[in-house]
């Protein structure tokens, strides 16, 4: 069933890798190595620990770990890469878990694999971050089978196989892994690896926002809202994206904002709409900066003008190609910001070439009239036929303007026109 909402599409990664908490994995590893090294040893790791001492948990490793301890190596190494209990030094802390992970133990191994898929404290490796995530998902280690599996997944690191990744997936979900839930969730609603099953997708993604994932609780709340794989309910899915936009989730708070905006279920208090869009554009998110501005630019008041040109600039210039054509128009008609044709036909063109048929359209029509622009039926004609599939304005002014355009003209307009989109593919 498809919603009566058009949600925006956001961009960046949908499925949260596995990352440990620094300074619980220390103290884990402190209690364990002072475990099994001397009574006095003990006895002054586990009194420093409780005293919440981490400096004199740390120094009690250090002699285990140049020993060769490989657990006393992870925990220094964690100790570095925390900055709890020693120095901050992402550097030193892959050293130490490349030692430990030399000799076969699973949370280094893991570790290591992470900083070297993330380019930190080492180059990044994500080859050579599979191989360790291999080794450690082997040793049943949950976060590393998540991990690899969203590699096999995508392609990175490691030929693509989706079925792989399922497998390993699967493995970290059996162990109880909340972010491998929710990926086991969205790779059967997208028949990755696995058969499509929408049902399959709702259970394991419903299953994980209850464990409180937020990435799990906003996408459950768009498939309650547009009944796939469960009974539509647009009430409680609203509500599941107001528990995963209070964890402060970007994309929860922007498709909470555009839905309430839009009217969506019950009525919105005043401002809850243009409050959510704002926490989540003042995260940076390119699509609520746009909802924002074009909810600012309905109350038609010079403030808030001014605001959404603020907002769409912001998002143009991380290159929004949807922000571009906005902030083209508004510099067009002298709204919000003063009135600059050059600077409107430059922001249209940056657009345009991302392929945004709207955009090719005004920029055509900036060409065919010469605003901000030098007058030029032929890039006019070309812009106009790139958009015209998708654009009726755009198709009716090139029908009008080929009327007039020598067969020359228009072969010319033709080859501008694979030269701009050759140009827009590489």
């Amino acid at each position: 069933m498809r919603s009566d909402v058009a949600f925006v599409a956001m961009k960046g990664r949908t499925t949260p890798r596995w990352m440990p908490g620094a300074a619980l994995l220390v103290l884990a590893l402190v209690l364990g190595a002072a475990c099994r090294s001397t009574v006095d040893s003990r006895t002054a790791t586990a009194e420093a620990i409780e005293a919440g001492d981490w400096s004199a948990a740390t120094r009690e490793l250090e002699p285990r770990a140049r020993a060769g301890d490989a657990l006393a190596q992870t925990a220094l190494a964690a100790a570095h890469f925390s900055g709890e209990g020693a120095p901050r030094d992402v550097a030193l802390a892959a050293q130490w878990y490349e030692k430990a992970a030399r000799q076969g133990e699973a949370r280094a191994q893991y570790s290591l694999a992470v900083m070297l898929e993330r380019g930190e404290g080492v180059a990044l490796d994500e080859a050579l971050a599979a191989q360790w995530y291999e080794s450690a998902a082997q040793q049943g280690h949950a976060g590393a089978q998540n991990n690899l599996g969203l590699m096999y997944s995508e392609g990175r690191g490691v030929v693509r196989d989706e079925r792989r990744g399922f497998e390993l997936l699967n493995q970290a979900a059996a162990q109880g892994l909340v972010e491998a839930r929710y990926a086991v969730g969205l790779m059967f609603a997208r028949g990755q690896g696995v058969e499509r099953d929408e049902l399959a997708a709702a259970t394991w993604i419903g299953g994980a926002a209850e464990r409180g994932l937020p990435q799990a609780q906003a996408q459950y709340g768009l498939l309650l809202i547009e009944g796939r794989g469960v009974a539509r309910d647009v009430g409680a899915g609203l509500e599941w994206l107001r528990r995963a936009a209070g964890q402060g989730l970007a994309s929860a708070q922007a498709q909470l904002g555009i839905a309430l905006a839009r009217g969506v279920g019950a009525q919105a208090t005043p401002g809850e709409a243009e409050g959510w869009l704002r926490a989540a554009a003042e995260q940076d998110l390119g699509a609520a900066q746009v909802a924002l501005a074009l909810a600012l630019l309905e109350r038609d008041d010079e403030a808030a003008s001014r605001e959404a040109a603020q907002w769409l600039e912001r998002a143009a210039q991380r290159g929004d190609a949807v922000a571009q054509d906005n902030l083209s128009l508004l510099l067009l008609r002298g709204r919000g910001v003063a009135q600059d044709p050059a600077a409107a036909a430059q922001w249209a063109r940056r657009a345009a070439e991302q392929g945004l048929a709207s955009a090719q359209a005004r920029l055509g029509a900036m060409y065919e009239h010469g605003r901000g622009v030098e007058r030029d039926e032929v890039a006019a004609f070309a812009w106009y036929t790139l958009a015209q599939a998708q654009d009726a304005t755009a198709r009716e002014r090139r029908e009008k303007l080929a009327a007039r355009l020598s067969s020359e003209q228009i072969e010319r307009a033709d080859a501008l026109r694979r030269e701009w989109r050759a140009a827009a593919s590489n």
